[in-house]
């Protein structure tokens, strides 16, 4: 991505409804889905700017990874330490190393998204978990996708027969955001979303995509609350985004998968 967005990103993790929802999120899933997690073997894949890796340090000891140096120096703004500077298709971490693997708004950035999940099979530890985050159907591809440089948008299918791919077992595919899908539908596009805010230019003359008012943003960040908590009990059938939490099988099989 470029500077000005990882500098809008930093200013706005801690405070923006989508940001704040989705966080959430991803700590009620690693609650009821990483069982007997240890501190040392918590690791946040595509951490950017760290918004999301500073939270997970409630469960214990979190590395962050990303290809970015622009990125993992606004996580050191953060105090983050534990900090590893590699593609996410090819870390160079070691066989069967983390139980637990959260990979929020990554695969959607990465050319090779097979190469990328079996990475995350290979390192990932028998039994271990991977959670997954990205963007839901190509035909919400909007200018937004386009600043923060995404290759693509996924259907829950697609993702699905690359998760078989790699060896990895499905526990939980949804589609999140579903409520605001409706909205995004109707104004045709996810940058449309954004109209209900005065859109500001950025001193590099890139759009301040992230700036919301107070009350629009507090209205937001408690319905993706609310969502979360009827995630639960439900899958949605259709929604802005995709979660998937998957689970690398006890019985190796990626010898299989390599030959693809």
């Amino acid at each position: 991505m470029e500077q000005n967005v990882y500098r809008q990103f930093y200013e706005q993790e801690r405070v923006h409804w989508w940001f704040r929802g989705m966080h959430h999120l991803c700590k009620v899933m690693i609650l009821r889905y990483g069982n007997n997690l240890k501190p040392e073997v918590l690791l946040d894949m595509g951490c950017g700017t760290g918004g999301l890796t500073e939270e997970l340090r409630v469960f214990g000891d979190v590395t962050g990874v990303d290809m970015s140096a622009e990125a993992l120096s606004f996580c050191r703004k953060r105090g983050l330490k534990k900090l590893i500077q590699a593609p996410a298709d090819k870390t160079g971490l070691p066989d069967n190393s983390y139980s637990l693997i959260v990979a929020f708004g990554l695969i959607e950035h990465i050319e090779d998204d097979r190469l990328f999940l079996m990475e995350m099979q290979r390192i990932l530890k028998k039994g271990g978990r991977l959670i997954i985050l990205t963007s839901a159907f190509q035909f919400l591809w909007s200018q937004h996708d386009i600043i923060v440089h995404h290759k693509r948008r996924y259907n829950l299918k697609e993702l699905e027969s690359l998760m078989k791919e790699a060896g990895l077992k499905k526990e939980k595919y949804t589609y999140v955001n579903f409520l605001l899908f409706h909205v995004a539908l109707l104004l045709k596009g996810l940058n449309l979303l954004f109209l209900f805010r005065k859109q500001r230019q950025h001193s590099s003359g890139s759009p301040y995509i992230y700036q919301t008012n107070f009350l629009v943003n507090w209205i937001l960040e408690k319905i993706l609350w609310i969502e979360t908590w009827m995630l639960r009990l439900i899958n949605f059938p259709y929604g802005i985004g995709i979660l998937c939490v998957v689970k690398k099988e006890e019985s190796e099989s990626l010898e299989v998968h390599k030959s693809l």
